[in-house]
Parts: C-alpha cells; structure tokens; sequence
C-alpha cells in the first residue's frame, strides 16, 4: 500500500475518535444538564410541600392598637431586615421597650392598598400616597406604578426617637428606602413615610405582583420583633 492511503486511513481513523469523543462530551454535558434539572425540580416539589402548611392570605391583619398612647408603652424601632426564604420574602422590625418590664411589639394593622374604581366600576393602578411635612396626602413614588401590589405596615405605639429623653435620640439610624438583597421572590421596594404620625409608624412594600401574607410576633430579652411574610 502506497504513502498515501495509509495517511488517508490514518486521518480518517483519527477523525473517528474525535467524533467520538465529542459525542461521548456532548452526552455527558446533556446528562448533567437534565440531572441538574430534575434536582432543580424535586427541590421545588419539597419546597411546595413544605409551604403549603404555611396559612397565608390577602386579607388584612391587624391587632387593636392600645388607646392612648402612653409612652411607657412606646416601642423604639432599632432595625429593619429584609430577606428571602425557601417558602417567603420576610422584613422583620426589631423593637427596644422603653421600660423593659413592657418589652411587648408595637400593635399592627398589615393590608394592602385598596384599589381605586371609577364610576363605571373599572378598577385603576392603585393610589399610594403619604402625608407631606404639612399633613397633607400626596403621591408616593412606586417602583411600578400600573401595579395593584402594594402593602401597607401601621405600628404603634412606635417611634423612631426616644420620646422620654430631652434630647430625642434617634433609635432608628436606617435608610428610608432599604437596599434589598438579592434572591427577593416578590419585594421590589421596602420604604417608610417619611412624616409618620405622632407614635405612629407606616411602611410601604410593593410586591412585583400580589401575593398572599401573614404576620408573626416575638418577644425576647432583648427586645421584640414583628415580621411580615410575603409567601413566594
């Protein structure tokens, strides 16, 4: 047999293991792939079987709020947390009591916005609004504003300064609008009024679409907590 063939027959052969080789690649990276996907799958079927005994709605959730408002009773806002879970976005305020003794949470009322309808009963993007530093209701700035997911958080008694001291101390040194992590399921904006009433303090969080919640209390040595779960 001549040179040439056998070079032929040399290339050819070569050619055959590198295909071969490529197809055995581009196997095993599908077989990953699809690996990766059914793991992805069954860890959101435990994940679903996990939240669905978690009660959760759309209706709004409140404790009555103790009237007046004595301020021994006052809960000074330290922190505000936000952050994802498996089954929930949570943003969680920490309190500080003024009197240890009364180291209970502020009261809550948790609701959505309702939604604005005309006179021929179509619904509208709801109207968010806050008090200016005259009182007055005017339109607070939303990340979406065609959207109708827009929660409301009232705490009180509550307060961002230490009312009982001459100086008025700030007890809540935070942003105004938080910076969010990362992961978030529904949370596209957390933001305080900026001019709450005396005793009184009023959160925003507008969700990318409405979700249903609920809303759990803590007391420990240290202070006190109320959490708002937004269920994914």
């Amino acid at each position: 047999m001549s040179e040439r063939p056998r070079r032929l027959f040399a290339a050819v052969g070569l050619l055959a293991v590198m295909v071969g080789a490529c197809s055995s690649g581009t196997n095993s990276e599908v077989s990953t792939r699809q690996g990766d996907k059914r793991a992805t799958k069954a860890a959101r079927s435990a994940a679903d079987r996990q939240c669905r005994y978690i009660l959760a709605s759309t209706v709004t959730r409140r404790t009555p709020a103790p009237q007046p408002h004595d301020s021994d009773q006052l809960s000074l806002l330290r922190t505000v947390d936000v952050a994802p879970d498996t089954c929930y976005d949570r943003v969680t305020f920490n309190f500080q009591a003024v009197l240890p003794a009364k180291n209970l949470p502020p009261d809550y009322t948790v609701e959505y916005f309702p939604d604005l309808a005309d006179k021929r009963g179509v619904t509208n993007p709801v109207k968010v609004t806050e008090p200016d530093d005259r009182g007055n209701m005017v339109q607070l700035q939303l990340q979406r504003p065609d959207r109708d997911a827009v929660i409301k958080i009232t705490l009180a008694p509550t307060s961002i300064r230490d009312t009982t001291k001459p100086s008025r101390p700030l007890t809540y040194v935070g942003n105004l609008r938080l910076d969010l992590p990362g992961g978030l399921h529904h949370i596209i904006m957390v933001r305080k009024w900026l001019n709450d009433p005396d005793g009184v303090g009023v959160w925003v969080l507008e969700l990318d679409r409405k979700r249903p919640f609920t809303v759990d209390t803590v007391k420990n040595s240290s202070g006190s907590t109320i959490t708002v779960y937004v269920m994914r």
